[in-house]
């Protein structure tokens, strides 16, 4: 998985904090140990799955890794259990928006893996234009976006999605509305 953003940064975003690519991965791994595709992983598909271990040396069972991730013990886990399980202080929506990356529903306009600003973050954003936006045009380049962004504690390598979003003229500038 990515490496945490370090902890002197802020996170752009509930979403940014995981990883797309990495959910996405999990996911894959997932339904290879799927064998039925019945969206749940049993103790007899991880015996077929997982290489053969001899359990007296690791006193690990497919069994306890079942038990370890069935939030709620019906013996199968499922991809939600999953993610609540490797991705323990996410939060509901979070556990939410990283399913359905996994499974999209086809009903709903796709699931945007990158930032919702909390009120603080919006008003951080808007100071950083005033400061930075310097011919007062009311947008800002990605490399003034980045300089900016780093300047004021966030992440600078989350800005590509976002700069990528924001720029919707496709005029490589993005402005604060």
């Amino acid at each position: 998985m990515s490496p945490a953003v370090p902890p002197h940064l802020k996170s752009f975003g509930a979403g940014s904090k995981y990883s797309h690519k990495d959910v996405m991965l999990l996911h894959q791994t997932f339904c290879s140990l799927d064998k039925s595709g019945d969206g749940q992983i049993s103790i007899a598909e991880l015996q077929v799955s997982l290489p053969k271990v001899d359990h007296s040396k690791h006193q690990i069972s497919e069994l306890q890794v079942v038990r370890s991730l069935d939030v709620n013990k019906d013996g199968m886990v499922s991809f939600e259990e999953m993610l609540k399980r490797l991705y323990p202080l996410a939060n509901a929506k979070e556990i939410k928006v990283m399913y359905k990356w996994a499974y999209p529903d086809p009903e709903e306009a796709p699931v945007d893996p990158g930032f919702v600003p909390t009120a603080q973050q919006l008003q951080d954003l808007k100071d950083m234009f005033k400061i930075y936006d310097k011919n007062n045009n009311g947008g800002l380049e990605y490399k003034e976006l980045v300089e900016m962004s780093g300047s004021v504690g966030y992440d600078p390598s989350e800005l590509d999605s976002l700069f990528k979003a924001s720029d919707k003229a496709n005029a490589s500038t993005c402005a604060f509305i």
